[in-house]
């Protein structure tokens, strides 16, 4: 399932540059410190140097966190994922440097005229540690467009200071910034929003301070969001298609059954249909683009993101250990039905068995994780959920010292796991139960997000793990006193099969990367895995598109669907819209 090298093999470098997306993940020494997952999108910012080196562009956001994890102690782990063709996960672990807007080692690196609007400056790997893995639980998905939000934001605020911005032609030292800096200007968020992490360790530390113009071409560029062609096409057959099929008798009928009944209720009870108001400054202002906000801090999950998360069908997981040379770790999660949210400050999941095991090792250590969503379709999105997953204490104003259990990983045949999940409810290759307790829930814009379609869940990892689920029940099976004369102590004899998955436990999942311990007693348990589960066939299925519409739209009769609903209420809006007019044509007359 994994294979470890050195430096970047050419048939990877190759995958790589074909991804659309990668997520970069870094983490705070201390123990009470965040551990930070970001996904990164945009084509040709990241880019491959040799073999044993890479970088990309960063790009300006609501937080400034892998910067100033890697100015503290430079852990970094970039990973790509396959949501098209095989399977695949790419790790790439190392050493990162960061070069601030305007320094030498960026301008090199980035010319004026190839820099994305908002960059912020670039972050380079140095790689000691090249992992793949099988990526079997990854879902399908089909990769849409690039999403232009970001760009356009940030266009608009480089524009606000190249109007602050004066050219001293006869200078040597080229076009220049005066010493104001534009409130609504990129360097002013900068200043303001990147200057530490949320742990108080410093972020951007001379950017803001920079006099170089940004490239006026670049910033007056109109950043229009495109989509493929082949989607434009479909989008315009669907729309003419829409509105012929629109046109049809029950419309019409429910449009004057709207009229009717609006008019039936205002002389009913008297009341006047109330006026549309026009746009408020504030809505006007904020559809300027002048008060966009990119992040927001709970401390709890709020029911909009709850409501929104439970529409994912993945997310992603990463921790740390505490040694400063010790290995950053980034998972994806793939599975409908794995991710589970109990109440506004615990979540958790149900943890699949994997060639790694640094998730369950970290936890054990220090107990910090985040779990990050993001959108890939519809409105751009990124939620993330911090916490701890041990005893560990924090200190909230004013200097008090509490102690806090805040997560815990529960081993398969635990009596926490095995209530959380019942025998009959387990996916095969089922390993524990991470369970999260929130202390933080940060939001934040998402514009960079590719737009993904999703097409299904990816069925290869439990076709796999089931197979040596049902090599550990038949060996059971067939020598019933097999588990009772296994040496729990010392674990040196082979767990039931040697191709079953406790073996695969007790040979691959021991120790992470670092040498933290893994699995401690799964696969030392006597509880036969269930054979109904074991023995399904996994079918790689795509759901038909006719089902899919099904579900989204039920037919609740023949004459009750979304267009006479539709209908109906237009026929609801005209009334109210001629009520108006009628009213301002009285007004006229009289006056």
């Amino acid at each position: 399932m994994g294979k470890i090298f050195d430096k970047i093999p050419p048939f990877v470098a190759s995958w790589i540059q074909k991804q659309h997306i990668f997520f970069v993940a870094t983490a705070a020494l201390s123990e009470t410190g965040h551990v930070n997952l970001s996904p990164k999108g945009l084509a040709k910012t990241f880019h491959i140097k040799d073999e044993k080196t890479v970088w990309y562009e960063d790009m300006t956001g609501s937080g400034v966190e892998t910067i100033a994890h890697l100015r503290e102690n430079g852990r970094m782990t970039i990973m790509f994922c396959a949501f098209e063709g095989p399977p695949q996960i790419v790790r790439l672990s190392g050493y990162g440097k960061v070069f601030e807007y305007d320094t030498p080692e960026y301008n090199e690196l980035l010319p004026l005229n190839k820099r994305q609007p908002g960059s912020r400056s670039v972050i380079l790997l140095q790689i000691h540690r090249v992992e793949t893995s099988c990526g079997f639980s990854i879902p399908f998905y089909t990769f849409k467009a690039e999403r232009m939000r970001l760009h356009q934001y940030l266009a608009r605020a480089e524009r606000e200071d190249l109007k602050t911005a004066t050219c001293k032609l006869d200078s040597e030292e080229g076009a220049t910034f005066d010493s104001q800096i534009s409130e609504k200007g990129v360097r002013h968020y900068w200043a303001v929003l990147n200057k530490t992490s949320i742990d108080g360790l410093p972020g951007i530390q001379g950017a803001h301070k920079s006099k170089t113009l940004f490239d006026r071409d670049i910033a007056n560029k109109e950043w229009k969001q495109e989509m493929p062609l082949v989607d434009m096409q479909q989008s315009k057959a669907a729309a003419v298609s829409a509105i012929t099929s629109w046109v049809d008798p029950k419309v019409l009928v429910w449009f004057l059954l709207g009229v009717l009944t609006t008019s039936l209720w205002s002389n009913l009870t008297g009341i006047v249909v109330p006026k549309m108001k026009a746009c408020t400054p504030s809505l006007v202002f904020y559809l300027q683009g002048h008060t966009t906000t990119m992040g927001k801090t709970f401390n709890e999950i709020p029911p909009f993101v709850a409501s929104w998360i439970q529409n994912q069908h993945m997310f992603w997981v990463a921790t740390a250990p505490l040694s400063e040379t010790g290995h950053v770790n980034l998972s994806p999660k793939g599975f409908a039905g794995t991710f589970h949210i109990v109440d506004e400050k615990t979540v958790w999941y149900e943890d699949m068995t994997g060639s790694g095991i640094e998730t369950i090792a970290h936890l054990r250590e220090n107990g910090r994780m985040t779990i990050m969503f993001c959108a890939f379709e519809g409105p751009p999105q990124i939620v993330r959920l911090f916490g701890y997953g041990k005893t560990c204490k924090i200190y909230p104003p004013p200097d008090m010292i509490l102690n806090v259990i805040t997560g815990q990983v529960y081993e398969f045949d635990t009596p926490e796991y095995n209530e959380l999940i019942p025998l009959d409810k387990r996916q095969p290759g089922s390993r524990s139960v991470i369970m999260l307790h929130i202390h933080r829930v940060g939001t934040s814009c998402g514009y960079s997000i590719p737009f993904y379609t999703f097409n299904t869940d990816r069925m290869r990892l439990h076709q796999f793990f089931a197979g040596k689920e049902l090599a550990d029940i038949e060996a059971e099976a067939s020598a019933t006193d097999n588990g009772a004369k296994q040496k729990d102590d010392t674990g040196k004899q082979h767990p039931v099969s040697d191709k079953g998955l406790k073996t695969y436990w007790l040979v691959r999942n021991k120790e992470s990367t670092d040498g933290l311990p893994g699995i401690q007693t799964a696969y030392k348990s006597n509880t036969v895995f269930d054979r109904s589960i074991a023995s399904k066939e996994w079918k790689q299925e795509k759901p038909p598109t006719d089902v899919l519409q099904a579900k989204a739209t039920p037919d609740i009769a023949k004459w009750v669907d979304s267009k006479v609903l539709v209908g109906f209420v237009v026929g609801v809006g005209v009334t109210g819209l001629l009520s108006n007019l009628t009213s301002v044509v009285e007004k006229l007359k009289a006056w």
